[in-house]
C-alpha cells in the first residue's frame, strides 16, 4: 500500500522548518495499517500534473493507494480531478458531515481512497471507506461493529447525517464534542457512528458503533 500526502505546505519530518508544515497525517494513517506493508511517500505539491504522475507511479507498485488532502473544492484542491484524469472516480463524496470530502476511485485496477486533509475527517473516512475496500480485497470483514447504549441524550442538530466520536466503557457509549477540529476528542475516542440528521437520541437507546483500529 502507498500513502500519498498532498499539499504545497507539507514536508516530511526530516525537512520541517519554520515556514513549512510537518506531514503528521501520513504517519497517522500508516499507523492504522499495522497489518500491511506501507510505503509513505514524500509530500506531493498541489499541482494536478504532479498528483497525476504520483498516482500513476504509485499504482505500478501498489495494490492500494491512499491520498491525503486536496479533496475539497478550492482552487488548490486537485486530488479528485487527478484521479478522474488518470483513472476513475467512483463517487465524489457522501452526504454525511465529516465524511463528506472523502471518496473512492481506481487507477487501472488499483483502488484509491481519497482522504481529507484534516485529521478527524481522514481517520473516519479511512475507517468508513478504506477499511471497507480492504475488507473486500482480503475477502473477510475487518471492520468491527457493536451495539452500545447511550449514556446521555444527543440531538443531531445538522442538515446532514453526522459522524460522532464516542468513548466506550463496557457496553456504554458517551458522545464526545462534535466537529472536525476536535483532535483531542479523537485521542479520547474508541469508536464512531453515523447518526441521523435532525433526530434526538435518548439516554439508554442503543446505537451501532464502529471501533477505531487503534483501539482494537
Amino acid at each position: 500500500m502507498t500513502i500519498l500526502p498532498i499539499g504545497d505546505e507539507l514536508v516530511s519530518a526530516e525537512g520541517r522548518g519554520a515556514r513549512r508544515v510537518w506531514d503528521h497525517m501520513g504517519p497517522t494513517i500508516a499507523a492504522l495499517l499495522p497489518f500491511a506493508n506501507v510505503k509513505l511517500s514524500s509530500p506531493v505539491p498541489d499541482d494536478q500534473r504532479n498528483v497525476e504522475h504520483a498516482l500513476l507511479q504509485a499504482a505500478r507498485n501498489s495494490d492500494l493507494l491512499f491520498t491525503i488532502g486536496g479533496s475539497s473544492v478550492g482552487d488548490r484542491d486537485v486530488t479528485k480531478s487527478a484521479v478522474r484524469e488518470v483513472g476513475r472516480l467512483w463517487f465524489e463524496g457522501v452526504q454525511v458531515n465529516v465524511l463528506k470530502r472523502g471518496s473512492v476511485g481506481t487507477v487501472g485496477r488499483v483502488p484509491v481512497i481519497v482522504l481529507p486533509g484534516q485529521l478527524v475527517s481522514a481517520v473516519t473516512v479511512f475507517h468508513e471507506h478504506g477499511m471497507h475496500v480492504i475488507s473486500r480485497m482480503v475477502g473477510r470483514e475487518l471492520r468491527r461493529f457493536e451495539r452500545a447504549t447511550l449514556t446521555r441524550d444527543l440531538h443531531v442538530d445538522h442538515h446532514l447525517d453526522s459522524t460522532y466520536l464516542f468513548q466506550i466503557s463496557g457496553h456504554d457509549a458517551t458522545p464526545l464534542p462534535w466537529g472536525v477540529a476536535r483532535m483531542t476528542a479523537l485521542v479520547r475516542a474508541q469508536a464512531f457512528a453515523v447518526l441521523d440528521r435532525g433526530r434526538t437520541y435518548r439516554v439508554g437507546e442503543q446505537i451501532t458503533v464502529q471501533r477505531l483500529w487503534l483501539n482494537f
